[in-house]
């Protein structure tokens, strides 16, 4: 994330009840989505989402530079997005852990991604939104993922 940017957290699910943020100044808020506006240094670090006693949390973090050519900056990319047969094509992900979570918080599905293109292959899962989680040395990039009809 660039210093000054704006950013959105929101949820997944379509009830929009009972939600509580959590944030790293104390703030605390109540509805289905976040957005901070002109984002500072003061604004990184977790923020926690809790619904039903479950919890997700976003890590946010700044960086200096605008230079796509990074892959820490430009982040790992899946696609397509949605996907009918479960087949994900996985670029910028070399030497990325990816785990893939259901909507309960369940992991799923663990792998090691060991070139800078590699296919993703979730076809044994049912059909539904997933959450991919990849973690490299540096960085933790998080991905919505769905399964469609």
């Amino acid at each position: 994330m660039i210093a000054n940017s704006d950013v959105s957290f929101s949820t997944l699910q379509s009830d929009t009840t009972g939600f509580q943020w959590t944030e790293p100044n104390g703030f605390t808020a109540t509805t289905a989505m976040i957005k901070l506006i002109n984002v500072q240094p003061k604004d990184t670090g977790t923020y926690v989402l809790t619904q039903n006693n479950k919890s997700i949390n976003f890590k946010l973090a700044l960086t200096t530079t605008t230079e796509i050519n990074n892959p820490d900056i430009a982040g790992v990319i899946l696609y397509p997005n949605p996907s009918s047969d479960g087949i994900f094509n996985v670029v910028n992900g070399k030497n990325n852990k990816i785990s893939v979570y259901n909507l309960d918080g369940k992991n799923v599905y663990n792998s090691f991604i060991i070139t800078d293109s590699q296919v993703l292959n979730l076809s044994s899962l049912p059909k539904g939104v997933y959450i991919a989680k990849l973690t490299s040395e540096k960085t933790i990039n998080y991905h919505k993922i769905i399964l469609s009809n």
